[in-house]
């Protein structure tokens, strides 16, 4: 499973490579300005499924971790990132509501669903 860590952390939630890659190169643009932005997943633990908005910012150190093999053993190819796919990445930080980290997130926000 494609991972994110914050703070030495792993963020909870379901991760592709693909979601991963353009996550990394639009964080890296964010952060070189010097700003941070929201990254909502979802985690269970023993009293249910909730949704949490988490804070990642340039004074935070992130790493991204990418899966190398299918389930079936075989390398999986690398991800071809999309500039539009980052564009949308970009945009979702410049807002207070952030990025949407995986399938199937609740997301808090009703207006902006």
């Amino acid at each position: 499973m494609a991972t994110v860590q914050v703070g030495g952390q792993q963020l909870p939630g379901t991760f592709t490579n693909h979601f991963l890659a353009h996550l990394q190169v639009a964080a890296a643009a964010r952060f070189a300005a010097g700003k941070g932005f929201f990254l909502t997943t979802t985690q269970s633990d023993g009293n249910g499924e909730r949704t949490v908005s988490h804070w990642l910012h340039p004074g935070l150190p992130v790493s991204f971790g990418f899966d190398i093999a299918d389930g079936d053993g075989g390398r999986l190819s690398p991800v071809a990132v999309d500039t539009a796919e980052v564009d949308e990445l970009t945009a979702a930080m410049d807002t207070p509501y952030g990025v949407r980290g995986s399938d199937g997130v609740w997301w808090p926000f009703a207006e902006h669903l």
